[in-house]
């Protein structure tokens, strides 16, 4: 089994407040919020497809989900402050990016 990770930015624009909701709070157990209704994920390809039917599942034909395949934040490049000194980037359940 395949167990590479891809690095994926998901961005979504959803108006419905349950479902927009659901879909922060599932995508806040898989990876980490760069910004409200943006995340980095870091997941293997079985887990991608699993996201994916999820998120079928709870949006409406009218929400805006956007998965982006990315490199890992380890290579970015920052223009200002991504976090004050000291402070890590962590998942729900307690992942360190």
């Amino acid at each position: 089994m395949n167990m590479t990770k891809y690095h994926w930015v998901c961005s979504y624009d959803i108006c419905h407040p349950k479902r927009l909701r659901q879909v922060h709070q599932l995508l806040s157990m898989l990876g980490i919020a760069l910004n409200y209704s943006v995340f980095y994920l870091s997941l293997t390809a079985a887990q991608f497809k699993q996201l994916c039917q999820k998120l079928n599942k709870l949006i409406a034909a009218s929400d805006d989900v956007r998965l982006y395949k990315c490199t890992s934040l380890s290579s970015i490049r920052l223009i200002g402050e991504l976090t004050p000194e000291g402070i890590a980037l962590i998942n729900a359940k307690g992942v360190v990016f």
